[in-house]
């Protein structure tokens, strides 16, 4: 086995390696989960905004044409039934 063949300062190097790169992983793994918390807080404040009932709310496109919008606006927008 080639790992008996390293000395006791190789290993502990090896060791104290290890453990950083876990220590790395850690904090990438809270770095992640504390992004996904903020777009999470990012959704819901888009959401609340765009079902408000007295604002008309929409995302357009640079032709003018309406890519979506809020339930307000399709009601205030929407065509009679003839």
């Amino acid at each position: 086995m080639k790992d008996q063949s390293k000395t006791k300062q190789g290993l502990i190097q090896e060791l104290d390696s290890l453990e950083q790169r876990i220590a790395d992983l850690e904090r990438s793994e809270s770095d992640r989960k504390q992004m996904e918390e903020v777009l999470r807080e990012s959704i819901e404040t888009t959401k609340a905004l765009l079902n408000n009932p007295t604002d008309v709310i929409g995302l357009v496109d640079a032709n003018g044409i309406i890519l979506d919008i809020n339930t307000s606006g399709a009601e205030r927008f929407r065509k009679p039934v003839e």
